[in-house]
């Protein structure tokens, strides 16, 4: 860890930093606890029968059904060490090699960057997913519409043949727009 002082510290972009890069499950685990494969594990901040303290994925945090505790992950390991939250996000950056105390201001900055024009992307891709899907639903119906006009049996069953194409467009685009959320809600 380099040598700075606190003032030189972007705390802020520390904490978010620390947040987007280790999940409380990671941080109790570290510290011993027990989790099972729902994410629960006893609190060590009161006398645990069972698991009360849900260990969220991502960014999340905690939260102990029992004693009502709860926070981020810095706020995990603040209260399991005993320490405050800056001490809590030195222990986490030196535990888990993030090296976000080295990196400068404006590395941190361009990480966060980095990160939100990610998250923008993601978030577009979703939208262009619902947009698209939108329009091959529209297509669909019009086709539906127009197959009530038909009264010829060869334009009939053409009709019918553009509604099964204008389906399985809008099957494809809903299989799309799923995953685009999908991506967007994990992260990934």
């Amino acid at each position: 860890m380099k040598n700075c002082r606190s003032n030189d510290i972007n705390w802020g972009a520390v904490a978010g930093e620390i947040r987007r890069s280790v999940s409380a499950r990671e941080i109790a685990e570290h510290f011993g606890l027990t989790t099972d494969e729902h994410g629960f594990a006893r609190c060590p901040f009161h006398a645990d029968k069972k698991p009360s303290l849900k260990l969220y994925g991502e960014s999340r945090g905690f939260y102990c059904f029992a004693c009502k505790k709860s926070g981020s992950v810095i706020d995990l390991t603040a209260q399991i060490t005993g320490t405050g939250p800056r001490d809590a996000m030195r222990l986490i950056d030196s535990a888990f090699g993030l090296n976000l105390l080295d990196a400068d201001t404006k590395e941190l900055e361009r990480r966060r960057a980095d990160y939100l024009a990610k998250k923008r992307e993601k978030k577009q891709r979703v939208t262009d997913a619902q947009k698209a899907y939108d329009e091959a639903v529209r297509a669909e119906r019009a086709c539906m519409e127009s197959l009530g006009a038909q009264r010829d049996d060869d334009a009939f069953f053409a009709g019918i043949a553009k509604l099964a194409a204008a389906r399985n467009r809008a099957d494809a685009r809903f299989d799309e727009m799923c995953e685009a959320m999908q991506v967007y809600r994990n992260g990934g």
